[in-house]
């Protein structure tokens, strides 16, 4: 992924193009999803290093957030945008989990799983009355202007 989006960025100068370039960031922290998680992880960090990379060749760069997963998320959102503000990043789209396509049944699951006692606070959140991505929200408005990036929601 760090390979191509560099190889690409060297072509785009070359044909003096405007261009930008995004890394998409799993909003994943805990182990919910062991294995994939480890080498998501990894992979995160090849993308912000490519994305350092583009940056540094004044190329617009953003990240992508999410999808924000209820009560999990906000365990790295400070570190995250710490990392983020070292990037020098043009903008962070952010949204959050969406439920379709009959995906709801294997979130479930896993939380079922790994997180027994928060799929009632989900259910909440998804499918009832929450006040939780109003409070997420602004914890994110919060963090972009502690570390001076602008924010881009996809929901409201």
């Amino acid at each position: 992924y760090a390979d191509a989006l560099l190889s690409n960025k060297f072509s785009v100068q070359k044909t003096g193009k405007s261009a930008s370039f995004r890394g998409a960031v799993p909003a994943i922290s805990p182990p919910i999803f062991q294995e994939e998680n480890v080498r998501e992880a990894l992979r995160a960090a090849q993308r912000l290093k490519a994305l350092e990379e583009l940056k540094k060749n004044k190329i617009k760069t953003y990240v992508f957030l999410g999808p924000i997963l209820p009560y999990i998320t906000e365990y790295d959102l400070e570190k995250l945008f710490e990392e983020f503000s070292k990037l020098n990043l043009d903008h962070i789209w952010v949204d959050k989990l969406n439920i379709k396509s009959d995906n709801w049944k294997y979130i479930e699951a896993s939380l079922k799983k790994n997180y027994p006692d928060s799929v009632e606070k989900w259910n909440k959140v998804l499918f009832g009355k929450s006040g939780y991505w109003k409070d997420i929200r602004s914890e994110i408005n919060s963090l972009s202007k502690k570390y001076g990036i602008k924010t881009i929601f996809c929901f409201n």
